[in-house]
Formats: C-alpha cells, structure tokens, sequence
C-alpha cells in the first residue's frame, strides 16, 4: 500500500462491494448500490450501505440500482456519484479530488469499451489524475505477496461478478483469464432453486445469508489445485492459504503453514482434500 502514496486514493469499484482505501488501508467497505426514486432516476436517495438497507422498505417508491455489473461499469453516472459520495463519507470531508491521485484496479476481462467507461467514471469524480493496476497484481500486493519474486505465483480472484485465476512472476502477470460468475451467481442459482422446486420467490438478501451460512465448510479445505496429488504427497508440504474457511463466514486473508496431514473427503479420487496445518510454519521450521 505505501506505492498509493500521501494523496493518491484506491478504489476498489467492484460488483457486489466498494472499497476505499486512504492513508495505506481499507478506510470503507460498502455495497456498489445507488437507491434512486421510481419517479424520477436522477434523484438519488442513498448510496452503499444505506442504500441497500433501504430497498426493500420502499417498494414502488424507490428502486435499487447497481452501477457494476459482472465486473465492469454498467451505468457511468451512478459509478462516479457513488465513488465521489463513499470516498467522501470514508475521509469524513469534502473535496477530496481536486489534486488527487485515483488509482484502481481493472480485472483482464474488460473489454475496451468497458475500460474505457471505467475510466470516464473515475475522470467525472474530478481528480488530478488516474492509474489502473492489474487486479491480480493488486491483489497480489494486497496479500503481502512478493510480486517480484522469479517464480510463478498463482493467484485466484473471486469477486461478486467476476472469477479471475492469474499468474505473475517478477512484477508481470504472464498468464490470466476471467470469467463472468461470480458470488452474485451462485446467490441467483439460489434464488432460481427456491422458485423453481419451491414455488417461493426469495430476495438477494435471503440467498446471500443462505449462502454464507449453509456453503462455508468448517474445514481447511484444498480442491482443484489439490487434484494433482495424493494425500500423502502433500503431508510436509508447505502450504499459503489465500481463503481461510470459518464455521459460518469466509475470513479472507494468507495464512501459512505447514501439512501435518490429509485425506481425501471425495470418495471418487477427484482430490477434495481435508487438511491439517500448523498455521504460521515457515519453511525450514521444526513442527512437533
């Protein structure tokens, strides 16, 4: 965080949260939602957090509107009202713009018309001036991974709108592809499921909390890049965690450790592998 520098300002605009950061950290951490009145969509009502508190309590009267769509800026307007009012709530004054710096990540999925409407949202909050950085290199650095390290890091992104996987080596991604699925996805499957076998109508709300409460495993949990081994190939192994999963949340973050054990939870050879890791191991350290 110390390459933003005094003045320069991130923004993270992404599908389902918005993120501020200033001064080296996340300052807020809100929804990307705008509540406008059904009357007139010029007369925003709220933004972020408020926003989406609000919608559901006046139906017919105000509709909830997402400037980001799967990852990328869908209506321009609403994109540089909610940055310019969430940076101005997180810094707790006004007019930070004029001789700042915006700087904001943009996954390898974009198109250049899609770049571009990005970039005229940022243009229209009023700063000196704009930078983009490589989401995968941003969350990269995020982790506190060492980006320049001659060795290929693979990196997973998993957004509201958007899946990416990358892999950088010596401050380069050299090889990254993303997807439009994402957490808002898998919340319509849902919603979808509850209509179609249910005959009852549920709202993003419900499916989001059913989501994080019934689909977080309680477990460590290695798949898909597990696959490649057996359990007893990765007993000793050094291992960074980029998800952690807890009993009824996801807490992201990087852990380290080291495997003292592993089996295999999948029952058909497909490497769904339940680990146990001795967290904070470093290469080289004894594990009793």
């Amino acid at each position: 965080m110390a390459l933003l520098g005094g003045s320069a300002i991130g923004i993270d605009l992404g599908s389902e949260r918005t993120r501020i950061c200033l001064n080296g950290g996340v300052a807020l951490s809100e929804p990307t939602a705008v509540l406008v009145s059904s009357a007139n969509a010029q007369e925003v009502l709220a933004v972020g957090m408020e926003a989406a508190a609000l919608s559901g309590r006046a139906a017919g009267q105000a509709e909830l509107l997402s400037p980001v769509v799967a990852g990328a800026v869908a209506d321009v307007d609403m994109a540089a009202l909610l940055v310019v009012a969430l940076t101005e709530k997180a810094a707790g004054r006004k007019k930070m713009f004029d001789k700042a710096t915006l700087i904001a990540p943009a996954h390898g999925g974009l198109t250049r018309v899609e770049r571009q409407a990005a970039r005229s949202a940022l243009a229209m909050t009023g700063a000196r001036r704009i930078a983009t950085v490589r989401e995968s290199m941003a969350g990269a650095l995020g982790a506190g991974l060492d980006a320049a390290a001659p060795k290929g890091q693979l990196i997973l992104l998993l957004g509201g709108g958007v899946a990416e996987v990358a892999v950088i080596s010596m401050h380069a991604v050299v090889a990254e592809r993303a997807m439009r699925l994402g957490g808002q996805s898998l919340n319509q499957a849902i919603i979808d499921w509850f209509l179609r076998e249910k005959g009852v109508l549920i709202g993003p709300r419900v499916a989001e909390q059913l989501k994080l409460d019934l689909g977080t495993e309680q477990r460590n949990v290695f798949s898909g890049i597990a696959a490649f081994y057996k359990p007893e190939d990765l007993v000793g192994r050094h291992v960074v965690m980029i998800a952690n999963l807890a009993p009824r949340k996801m807490r992201l973050g990087v852990s380290e450790g080291m495997v003292l054990c592993a089996s295999d939870k999948s029952g058909d050879g497909q490497g769904v592998f339940v680990l146990t890791v001795d967290e904070g191991v470093k290469p080289g350290m004894k594990v009793s």
